[in-house]
């Protein structure tokens, strides 16, 4: 009885792991356990294109995911901010002082190995009310702006 208990454990086991995706390598694991080693609440999946993995998590109290190439390398962290007042004071200034009655409604902080900004989705507080995307330096230079539009959202 006790093996056959055991049987059907591993069979469960094993099919959920199929049934949930693949496992992730140790060495991607091992390079995101270096790199975030107070990371908690950590959700792993396989990017669409299989190019690469994303891990969900949680790390000095801000939601945030990562993506790893398969040679294990950091690709990305995108933070997500939840408060105007988290922002530093020359990225609010910039976005203040060029859209002075806008709303904050999306903010992201994104890192690569090559650079680090801020993706900050407004409504512009014009009679348009119209969605704008700035990308903003972390010195409060607003780099580009297009129109926003309903899915950007993290990935």
């Amino acid at each position: 009885m006790k093996y056959f208990k055991l049987i059907i454990i591993t069979f469960f086991l094993l099919s959920t792991q199929l049934l949930f995706g693949q496992t992730i390598p140790k060495e991607v694991k091992a390079t995101f356990d270096t790199k975030y080693p107070d990371a908690s609440a950590v959700d792993w999946s396989i990017l669409e294109d299989d190019n690469g993995y994303k891990v969900d998590f949680v790390d000095e109290e801000k939601s945030k995911y990562a993506v790893f190439s398969l040679a294990a390398e950091w690709l990305e962290t995108i933070t997500t901010i939840n408060n105007k007042r988290e922002l530093p004071e020359l990225v609010q200034e910039s976005i203040d002082e060029a859209y002075p009655e806008c709303s904050y409604d999306l903010m992201l902080f994104s890192e690569t190995p090559e650079q680090s900004y801020f993706t900050i989705t407004i409504t512009s507080g014009t009679e348009e009310n119209e969605k704008l995307v700035l990308t903003v330096t972390e010195n409060g230079e607003i780099t580009s702006v297009s129109e926003g539009n309903e899915n950007h959202r993290p990935q």
